[in-house]
């Protein structure tokens, strides 16, 4: 992923992102990371992947980028998984409601699709 596409910059795709290469050094070592997506699927759905942020003294939970940019507010619960303690996260961005699973003893990023079908064939190659 080279470019970076902002949160509403598409015209025809709300709530689709792409958060440009994300790299770290530390000691001389380069970490890199593709960054936080949403982007619009066959099944015409949203999917894509961002981050949980749990909300401290009661503050509110939020979803972000991974370098940190606050997308929206969040909702969690949590249930047992078969390996781990699971959260569930719901959220709603650019008036799309997204849900999704992650196991938080190992990660904060969380794969996220849309709740309801869109209408995506504009999109589609003839």
């Amino acid at each position: 992923m080279s470019e970076t596409l902002e949160l509403g910059q598409h015209p025809n795709l709300p709530a689709a992102f792409s958060e440009g290469p994300c790299i770290i050094e530390l000691n001389g070592m380069k970490f890199t990371s593709g960054g936080a997506h949403i982007w619009p699927c066959k099944d015409g759905r949203y999917h894509g992947l961002v981050y949980f942020k749990l909300g401290t003294n009661g503050g509110l939970h939020t979803v972000s980028t991974w370098s940190g940019k606050i997308l929206a507010t969040a909702s969690r619960s949590d249930y047992r998984g078969n390996f781990c303690k699971m959260r569930r996260v719901s959220f709603t961005l650019a008036g799309i409601k997204f849900v999704g699973d992650y196991c938080p003893d190992w990660a904060d990023c969380v794969r996220v699709r849309s709740t309801k079908k869109q209408d995506f064939s504009f999109l589609e190659r003839s």
